[in-house]
């Protein structure tokens, strides 16, 4: 197996096991084009969206350089998505849309 191959299937394994922070990094380190590094990125910016994980989602936004806005419109393109339905909120002991807890969690801090 060539050396590039191993690399396309590790960072294949590692988005296979929905590890997407790992993929992320998989990638700059390979110096892949800029475009799929942010894909990859947004991706694992997503996962913790989709897990109601509000104060991880800005914290790895912001060790991204995904300022809150672009964060913002990002998640309600992706609000149709699975994993974009009502939740439990325990930060609010509500039970909130996807919209709504992405207004709640991308506020200014």
């Amino acid at each position: 197996m060539t050396g590039e191959r191993a690399e396309l299937d590790e960072l294949a394994a590692e988005r296979a096991r929905g590890n997407s922070v790992r993929a992320a990094a998989i990638a700059v380190e390979r110096g892949m084009a800029e475009d799929e590094v942010r894909r990859l990125r947004l991706e694992a910016v997503w996962r913790l969206a989709a897990g109601r994980n509000g104060p991880g989602m800005r914290r790895l936004a912001r060790e991204y350089g995904i300022g809150l806005e672009e964060l913002r419109r990002f998640l309600r393109e992706r609000s149709g998505s699975e994993g974009a339905g009502a939740c439990y909120d325990a930060a609010t002991g509500r039970y909130l849309t996807f919209e709504a807890w992405v207004e709640a969690n991308t506020r200014g801090e």
